[in-house]
């Protein structure tokens, strides 16, 4: 029995010390589809998330990666890229799952990812939460060998550049067309979703997020929902505890929603409420005004001077509009606590 286990150690490490010199010797020479290939000579910012991240319901052109790509290209006038792979409904294990073939094959110098409250009701490749604890996970997904099984397992293909496709709507089941794969997400039973099970594996999913981002050399950032109630309050909560634990930083889009407020939009004008709450246009643009001088940091840019919100025509910020109760938006966040597609 000993001498079984120590093959089997023997092995597992020089499997992984073949796949650090593979990584290390294929990184710059990594095979790409036309699909996913980034651009020559282009920044690359990988948005990886939910709805949140996809930019439902709105259209593409609202959307935060969208706006973002549109004011940094305005402001450097270079070729910068911003892949949107959002997928409405999708939780922390299906990111995080993905996000190590997504970096191999886009090699993105940033990623930016928002995604927790889709865990409260979506069981899909959550079995990855189970088995071992916490630590010992957070240490097996240090190991590329690990990762790759986990990869593998879950037949991680979404690479392409278009936006995700929703193919069916049946009940409490979706299907998205998600690059070159058909994502399929159902809504699990209670007792599969308690909420001390999907905290545990909310800390899991980021961490490996972050441990995977680090393991190409690529920064991270994360995103939290500007709404503090219910199941975003304790994705939120997790965001910044897990991120403070490894030095990441967080962008707290509920500053973004304050500073519109501030500025005269009503609640009405800033979220609505599609299957849960949703940031509107406008409140996009105020959330990317706020990441813009993180995501210029982590690029290497010159910060850009000149005024705030600059994205924001003068007739939106002209202020006047008659401000909603702030306890409007904790309404629309806890009203459905077990939201369907976000």
């Amino acid at each position: 029995m000993k001498r079984t286990l120590l093959f089997a150690l023997i092995a597992l490490v020089v499997i992984e010390v073949a796949w650090q010199l593979a990584a290390l010797a294929t990184r710059n020479i990594y095979a790409r589809s036309a699909a996913s290939a980034p651009r020559e000579g282009a920044l690359t910012i990988l948005c990886v998330g939910d709805s949140h991240t996809y930019g439902a319901p709105l259209p593409e052109p609202q959307s935060y990666p969208f706006q973002l790509e549109r004011s940094l290209r305005s402001t450097y006038q270079r070729d910068i890229q911003v892949v949107n792979l959002g997928v409405p409904g999708m939780n922390t294990p299906m990111v995080a799952n993905r996000l190590e073939g997504q970096i191999a094959r886009l090699h993105p110098d940033l990623v930016i990812a928002w995604a927790g409250a889709n865990s409260f009701w979506n069981a899909t490749e959550t079995e990855s939460w189970e088995g071992w604890t916490n630590a010992l996970r957070g240490w097996l997904f240090r190991l590329r060998t690990v990762r790759f099984v986990a990869m593998a397992w879950f037949n991680m293909t979404g690479f392409a550049h278009a936006r995700a496709e929703l193919l069916e709507w049946v009940g409490d089941r979706t299907t998205w067309q998600f690059g070159e794969e058909r994502v399929v997400m159902d809504k699990g039973e209670p007792d599969q979703l308690s909420e001390e099970r999907v905290r545990n594996g909310l800390r899991f999913d980021y961490t490996r997020m972050i441990l995977t981002a680090r393991s190409y050399e690529t920064p991270i950032f994360f995103v939290t929902y500007p709404y503090e109630a219910g199941i975003f309050r304790i994705a939120n909560d997790t965001i910044r505890a897990v991120a403070a634990e490894h030095g990441v930083d967080v962008i707290v889009t509920e500053s973004a929603l304050e500073r519109a407020r501030s500025d005269g939009f009503t609640t009405d004008e800033l979220i609505v409420n599609a299957a849960g709450p949703h940031p509107r246009e406008i409140l996009y643009r105020y959330i990317v005004d706020q990441m813009l001088p993180e995501v210029v940091r982590l690029l290497g840019l010159p910060q850009p001077s000149g005024p705030r919100h600059s994205s924001l025509s003068a007739s939106q910020r002209s202020g006047g509009l008659a401000s909603r109760p702030l306890h409007r938006i904790s309404q629309l966040a806890s009203s459905n606590p077990t939201p369907a597609r976000r």
